[in-house]
């Protein structure tokens, strides 16, 4: 099913999708220590979920 980008709203918030590029960037910009493969390679592994892709990252700490 695809994405509405029309329809906004809690759930689209808690989820990233790893084929968007924008949703990647934003969740990129806040682990910029990160290479941008890091991030992917992130949501790819541990879900669209965004707490569990962030507790992921955050325990990845400054390694590049």
């Amino acid at each position: 099913m695809s994405d509405n980008k029309q329809l906004k709203g809690q759930q689209d918030r808690n989820k990233v999708n790893a084929r968007e590029p924008y949703e990647v960037e934003d969740l990129h910009q806040k682990y910029p220590h990160l290479s941008h493969q890091t991030v992917v390679d992130a949501v790819k592994s541990h879900g669209p979920e965004r707490k569990k892709v962030e507790a992921y990252l955050d325990g990845l700490g400054h390694k590049k």
